[in-house]
C-alpha cells in the first residue's frame, strides 16, 4: 500500500474496482482492532490520560488521512474504526478529528447505524464526502 512510512492500512473503501489499494485510492480508510481496550477515543471521552499504545494509535489513525490529504485534494476525510465488536466513525479536518460515540455494529441497531451511515456517504456529493471542489485536475497531454 502506498501509505508512508510503509504503513499498511487494514481495509479502505474506494469507487470502484482498484487494482492498486492505498492513499491514492481511499475514500475512507478503516482501521481494525482486536481488543476494545485498544479504542483511545474511549479514554479521550473520559478526560483520561493517553498512554504510548493510545498515542500511538491516533498517531496511526492521523497517518492514514494525512497520506489520502497528500494525494488527494481534501477538505475532510471520514474514517472507519473498529475496536473488537465496536465501532466509530471518525471524521478529520485540517484543524480536529470529530467522533462518534462507540456502537456494537454486530446488533441490529448497530449495524443499521453503520449501513446508514455508508448508504448516506454513498448518496452524498463530492464536497460532503470531503474532496475539495475548488480545485481541478487538468488532463495530461
Amino acid at each position: 500500500m502506498d501509505t508512508p512510512y510503509r504503513t499498511r492500512i487494514d481495509g479502505v473503501i474506494t469507487q470502484g474496482n482498484e487494482k492498486k489499494l492505498g492513499v491514492s485510492v481511499a475514500i475512507i480508510p478503516w482501521e481494525f482492532k482486536n481488543k476494545p481496550s485498544l479504542d483511545p477515543f474511549t479514554k479521550i471521552e473520559e478526560n483520561r490520560k493517553l498512554g504510548g499504545e493510545d498515542q500511538r494509535i491516533l498517531g496511526q489513525l492521523y497517518g492514514y488521512v494525512s497520506g489520502i490529504d497528500d494525494c488527494q485534494y481534501r477538505t475532510h476525510v471520514f474514517q472507519l474504526l473498529t475496536c473488537g465488536r465496536s465501532a466509530r466513525i471518525l471524521k478529520w479536518d485540517h484543524s480536529s478529528c470529530l467522533f462518534s460515540a462507540a456502537f456494537d455494529y454486530i446488533t441490529n441497531s448497530g449495524s443499521a447505524y453503520l449501513a446508514e451511515f455508508l448508504y448516506r456517504f454513498s448518496r452524498s456529493s463530492k464536497a460532503e464526502r470531503g474532496y475539495d471542489t475548488r480545485f481541478t485536475i487538468l488532463d495530461e497531454q
